[in-house]
């Protein structure tokens, strides 16, 4: 082995920790909600039960079975940012072995250094082990089989994995549809004529595997009517979102905030890598001899895209961008290099400025403050510390076979209390947002007045009920009535905007809710 394969060797081992120092300040912070719906999915897998059926889910099964196979390990509810963790590693050494190999090796090592600061940001929940955080790997994956497929063009059993890599991504979110019709064209540039009908077919099949593997494991299941419903039929009322939220409350927040908030936490401390990138596209060169650099772009482009479907602009929605963006970083790097004819210590001095520039500029959130403190800063007010107290209460004022409610998006409630959900909508959302019709709210109140639930959690939190129509209202009223009439108060616990611990609070006078930021608990009466 060479000497320059063995420092590329021990610089790829060395980036793991790097990846560990940055993410360990944010390991430590509760499941949210997206985390809590995916852990109850996966409890259920290890119970008996079936997603969709026994528990509303609008995404594809494959992160239910991910966070099952963590679960299988270890029973700690952070187990699946573990897994999160080595997919992100995995991540990182495609990236390395995408550049290509006439790339400097600081240009080819620029990429998963790039990815393991801008992946680490310490940015509202991208800490969180959610959808984007694993189909990442699949897209990497993707890609590497597709430029191994045109390198060896005979071997067509790339272009088979190839499609298999986009259907594993396609079944963990529906948005990677982008990224897969972006791979379409580009498929077929690469075609080699007498075998494209064999290329297409195998592509296609591998696509398609994943998807079909699903249909027949929920078929003799017994469940594929519920699965194929919301996982896909129903999915595309979030399309639709905008239109029927007109220029709302919910889109106004979204938008002000990225024009804020979001962009001081990213634009800010960010720019040297995107800037990096910027200049790769600025002098891209569209042509058979750069091939790899207009994959890349269409790679980026159809990541924002899909982030962007449904306008809710939430930032793990931008986690897919952050592959791309680092190959690119890594081209703007070797283009610098050709262009001034850098030496290997400027390409270097470059590529440490561009990736510890945003470690400096944040450096508070990343090594200094607590993950109680951490939580404030990026998520107020969504209950994280708090859920899990109140899960707590939960846990010691029932026993482990009474099941529980949470009105409101906080599933994470019962994977910490270790209790069943009352009713298959162990998130408010569906209910709140864009319910159906009022029978669909009707079935719901029926199955909770029919057998009332031993507790009680009302999230008094606008960003937890996701209030966004008048049948959403007409809900939350109800909740509200059946409380008064079958529950009595028991505590409550704050949502504090400082970092001071959470308490429990004992109350007994019925709230106004008045949109408190509170999580209160009520109990049964007899």
């Amino acid at each position: 082995m060479t000497a320059k394969k063995i420092s590329a060797l021990f610089l790829l081992l060395v980036l793991p920790s790097v990846l560990f120092l940055l993410r360990k300040n944010q390991i430590s912070i509760p499941l949210i909600s997206d985390e809590g719906e995916y852990a109850y999915e996966a409890r259920l897998l290890t119970q008996g039960g079936l997603p969709y059926q026994d528990a509303y889910n609008q995404k594809p099964p494959l992160v239910f079975f991910l966070y099952r196979l963590a679960y299988g390990f270890s029973q700690n509810p952070l187990a699946p940012r573990v897994l999160d963790f080595i997919f992100a590693c995995l991540t990182m050494v495609f990236l390395f072995l995408l550049t290509p190999e006439t790339w400097s090796l600081a240009s080819r090592l620029a990429s998963p250094a790039v990815f393991a600061v801008i992946s680490s940001t310490p940015l509202a929940d991208l800490f969180s082990a959610n959808c984007e955080m694993f189909l990442v790997l699949f897209n990497a994956a993707s890609i590497w089989t597709l430029v191994k497929f045109w390198k060896s063009p005979r071997h067509l059993f790339w272009a088979f994995l190839s499609g298999l890599f986009c259907g594993l991504a396609f079944m963990t979110k529906q948005t990677v549809f982008w990224f897969i019709l972006g791979l379409i064209p580009f498929f077929i540039w690469t075609y080699q004529r007498p075998k494209a009908l064999k290329q297409t077919g195998l592509f296609g099949a591998g696509v398609l595997l994943p998807p079909l593997a699903f249909v027949f494991y929920f078929w003799i299941r017994g469940d594929l009517r519920p699965f194929m419903a919301e996982a896909f039929l129903n999915n595309g009322r979030y399309i639709g979102i905008i239109s029927h939220l007109g220029m709302g409350a919910i889109f106004q927040h979204v938008v002000l905030w990225w024009g804020g908030w979001y962009g001081k936490k990213v634009i800010l401390p960010d720019w040297p890598i995107w800037g990096l990138c910027f200049y790769a596209l600025s002098v891209l060169q569209i042509n058979e001899e750069n091939r790899f650099g207009v994959l890349a772009t269409l790679w980026l482009g159809t990541s924002f895209m899909g982030a962007m479907t449904g306008l809710f602009l939430f930032p793990h929605y931008f986690f897919t961008v952050y592959p791309p963006l680092s190959i690119l970083a890594a081209q703007g790097v070797q283009c610098l290099k050709e262009k001034y004819q850098l030496s290997s210590r400027s390409l270097g001095f470059l590529i440490l400025t561009a990736c510890l520039y945003p470690i400096f500029i944040q450096s508070r959130a990343y090594f200094e403050e607590s993950p109680l403190e951490l939580s404030k800063t990026l998520l107020y007010p969504n209950p994280l510390f708090e859920s899990k107290l109140i899960a707590q209460e939960i846990q010691e004022q029932t026993s482990p076979e009474e099941k529980i409610y949470v009105f409101g998006s906080e599933p994470e409630i019962y994977i910490y209390s270790e209790r069943k959900a009352a009713t298959p909508y162990i998130t408010s959302y569906p209910l709140t947002l864009f319910p159906k019709d009022k029978a669909q709210i009707s079935e719901e109140l029926s199955r909770l007045q029919n057998a009332p639930p031993s507790s009680i959690v009302y999230c008094d939190i606008a960003g937890s009920q996701v209030i966004g129509s008048n049948l959403g209202i007409y809900f939350r009223d109800e909740i509200q009535n059946f409380l008064k009439t079958r529950y009595s108060l028991v505590g409550k616990v704050p949502v504090l905007p400082n970092d001071a611990p959470p308490q429990f609070i004992s109350e007994t006078n019925f709230p106004l809710f008045d949109d408190s930021n509170t999580l209160y608990l009520f109990r049964l009466k007899e």
